[in-house]
């Protein structure tokens, strides 16, 4: 039986008039446009993505290792941190070599201290402070005057050109804010905390 068209009897709605339509449809037009723009940049993009990552890989570059560094330098370092010592510390819990002499041998080259990546991540810190919306001076650690200090204030000022357009790079994904508003407590977890053992180390181990 087909379904009969709601009707509003007595309404007292006003229909739209002539120029309320345009002035939406151009607005959505504006807004497509403006769309259409944005996603032709993220695929030009995601395309030099794609080549740096192929080239890294075919000169022998720990591709997998160096994509999430570079993910985590985007991020809040003490969540990250905190995030590296609880894989570690599992990995204790599950008997797998967590201790320095196991990960790091003492025949394995040095990493030498560099400079150019020394400022590098001053500006990466700078970048996220601006986008944050933090103070410009209060949260540049640097001396004045030094490259690093020049590279963060750099980089804070683009990060406030992000933040102007809505974004910052540290606050979580709208979908991983809901699953966590959303996501069962944990009762066994939270009432059975994780206990020390004697024989099982719970960080790495120098």
């Amino acid at each position: 039986m087909a379904r009969r068209a709601k009707t509003n009897v007595g309404s007292s709605v006003t229909p739209p008039t002539d120029e309320l339509i345009r002035d939406y449809g151009r607005r959505l037009a504006d807004a497509n446009r403006d769309l259409r723009e944005v996603m032709e940049e993220a695929a030009s993009k995601r395309g030099i993505i794609g080549g740096i990552k192929k080239a890294a890989k075919r000169s022998g570059v720990p591709l997998n290792a160096l994509v999430r560094v570079v993910a985590e330098m985007l991020e809040d370092q003490e969540t990250v941190v905190a995030a590296e010592r609880e894989w570690v510390r599992v990995r204790a819990i599950m008997a797998m070599p967590v201790a320095q002499g196991d990960l790091f041998p003492a025949d394995a080259p040095e990493i030498a201290p560099d400079p150019t990546q020394v400022v590098f991540l001053a500006g990466q810190a700078g970048y996220i402070s601006g986008s944050n919306g933090h103070d410009i001076d209060q949260s540049n650690p640097h001396r004045t005057g030094t490259d690093e200090w020049i590279k963060f204030r750099e980089q804070w000022h683009a990060g406030q050109a992000c933040l102007a357009r809505g974004f910052s790079v540290t606050k979580p994904h709208a979908s991983r804010k809901k699953r966590e508003r959303t996501a069962a407590p944990d009762d066994t977890a939270s009432s059975h905390p994780p206990r020390k053992t004697a024989n099982v180390p719970l960080y790495a181990v120098v």
